[in-house]
């Protein structure tokens, strides 16, 4: 079992990548993509958020939606604003942001070494998340976003990639917050089978974003295999990735603003939290140093937050337990969710992180 794979990659023409550039699809509500996209036919939401081409106010999960997402690919196609590669490649991906630039590839994984915890998960799913991923696969015969893994680094993947950036790259655009995203294109097989093979010598992989992609690509492989049967090779039996080295990652803070009190006071809500959280003040902003420990700012002072012991598996469950925690009395449940999972902030307008 190989880790990673090549691909023929769906990519736009040389000159349409910088109309194609668009944000990842959950960092963007369909307002907010909407605005971005518009007077832009060939932007990527066009397809990652295909609400934004229905009525204002429909349902992310709507069944028009992914038929319109389905649509728009095939526009795009048709008008060859994107083409496939005719070979397997691996596809060289430097991103540079604020300074601070970060070198990978793009490849796709296999869902077996996923389902086996080779390629490893660090948070739960949500069902209604999942089960958007898993038809809007369905509905374009493709996987349109990318798992974000790291891997430990490592001097010889870092050798190859260097050795074959040399030279302008074949795309190299802007995207909306400024980031420069360089990416060339490696068909050498014996390049492409050095990295294979290094990347399998490390025995595992990390999603670091993408758990609902990956848990979409596992189901629909599940499903395809019982219905035929499949060699390892075919394309169901992978997915969408792009890898970076551990030492080129930063984690970002995570934040959450829950807007109001819910008509407790500020000593109410404390009292609350207290309930299921052993509540300290601190005299600056705080940022969580360990495991279920998170920082919250309320009133115009900080927090630091500790989960008390007897709730830590109940809480990072996301099963009936968490809908009968007293917690889910203050706050409804995906704010929940956030609150459990990242670091807090609250003040008049609460805000979570």
């Amino acid at each position: 079992m190989s880790l990673i794979l090549p691909f023929k990659a769906l990519r736009p023409s040389l000159d349409k990548a910088s109309d194609v550039i668009a944000p990842p699809y959950d960092v963007l509500d369909s307002n907010e993509a909407r605005i971005m996209a518009k007077d832009k036919p060939y932007s990527f939401l066009h397809i990652s958020k295909p609400e934004i081409d229905l009525e204002e106010g429909i349902q992310f999960n709507d069944e028009r939606v992914y038929k319109k997402g389905a649509e728009n690919l095939k526009r795009f196609i048709n008008e060859k604003v994107l083409y496939q590669d005719k070979n397997e490649c691996i596809y060289i991906y430097e991103i540079t942001l604020n300074n601070k630039t970060q070198t990978g590839f793009g490849c796709i994984a296999s869902v077996e070494a996923y389902n086996k915890n080779i390629i490893k998960k660090h948070e739960f799913t949500t069902p209604i998340k999942e089960d958007d991923r898993v038809l809007n696969i369905k509905e374009l015969q493709a996987q349109t976003g990318p798992v974000l893994l790291a891997y430990k680094q490592n001097v010889l993947i870092k050798k190859i990639l260097d050795a074959n950036k040399k030279g302008d790259p074949v795309y190299s655009v802007i995207g909306p917050d400024s980031s420069i995203h360089n990416i060339w294109v490696m068909e050498d097989k014996v390049e492409i089978d050095k990295i294979v093979s290094e990347i399998n010598s490390l025995g595992e992989l990390y999603i670091a974003d993408g758990h609902h992609r990956s848990a979409a690509a596992s189901r629909i492989c599940e499903e395809i295999n019982l219905k035929e049967n499949s060699n390892n090779k075919k394309n169901h039996n992978f997915f969408l990735s792009v890898a970076f080295p551990h030492s080129e990652m930063t984690i970002l803070d995570y934040n959450r603003i829950i807007s109001g009190l819910n008509n407790y006071s500020v000593v109410e809500l404390i009292n609350k939290i207290s309930k299921n959280f052993v509540v300290k003040k601190v005299t600056s902003p705080y940022k969580p140093i360990q495991k279920n420990e998170f920082g919250m700012f309320l009133d115009n002072l900080w927090y630091k937050l500790n989960l008390k012991e007897n709730l830590t598996e109940a809480a990072i469950r996301l099963s009936k337990t968490l809908f009968e925690s007293p917690i889910q009395q203050i706050f409804n449940f995906e704010i929940f969710f956030f609150f459990i999972s990242s670091t807090v902030k609250m003040s008049d307008k609460t805000c979570v992180g």
